[in-house]
């Protein structure tokens, strides 16, 4: 029974090696919305408002600009890519006379994209990362664990491409952008 699966799984290898598609690599930039960190910030918003509630401190308005995002893809077969991506986001506090910096988070990850339906203008694809993810505010400067996982997403084009990513993680949970592959 070894045997079989062994033999099975050289030949889908070799299926896929004769299946490459024309451009081996590809660079995105994306921005999305409402990754871990923003979610955390506007939860550390209402705990700040409540704690001003209670000893009159003035009231704390937090604004992100969003999750901008980086990301180089290798593509080994028709079915996997190997790559890394990172993001930078920040916040302000809309509430102080000249808004500055409140938080601050930049990603990096490695991660594999799994390519699953192919069309000459249209593929969809998962990719899923994990990484570092650095935090700078007033209080913390701390390393932790990031990860990303991208459910769903969506391509149009040939060489240069729009996507949608639809997913969870500390890079977004919906994030568009545009590819170039070479």
């Amino acid at each position: 029974m070894k045997k079989y699966i062994v033999c099975f799984l050289i030949l889908l290898v070799s299926l896929s090696a004769q299946a490459q598609p024309d451009y081996r690599h590809e660079i995105s930039v994306s921005y999305g919305r409402l990754s871990n960190m923003e979610l955390y910030g506007y939860g550390l918003e209402q705990l700040a408002n409540i704690t001003a509630a209670m000893t009159g401190l003035a009231k704390v308005h937090v604004v992100s600009i969003g999750s901008i995002g980086v990301s180089y893809f290798y593509r080994l077969s028709n079915m996997v890519s190997l790559g890394f991506t990172g993001a930078y986001m920040d916040f302000f506090d809309e509430n102080m006379a000249e808004p500055r910096s409140y938080y601050r988070f930049g990603t990096a990850m490695v991660g594999v994209k799994l390519h699953w339906y192919e069309r000459e203008w249209f593929r969809t694809y998962s990719m899923f990362a994990v990484g570092a993810l650095y935090r700078n505010d007033p209080v913390i400067k701390q390393f932790r664990v990031a990860g990303q996982a991208t459910m769903l997403g969506l391509e149009v084009g040939k060489r240069f491409c729009g996507f949608l990513d639809l997913g969870v993680g500390d890079l977004s949970v919906a994030s568009v952008g545009l590819r170039v592959k070479f």
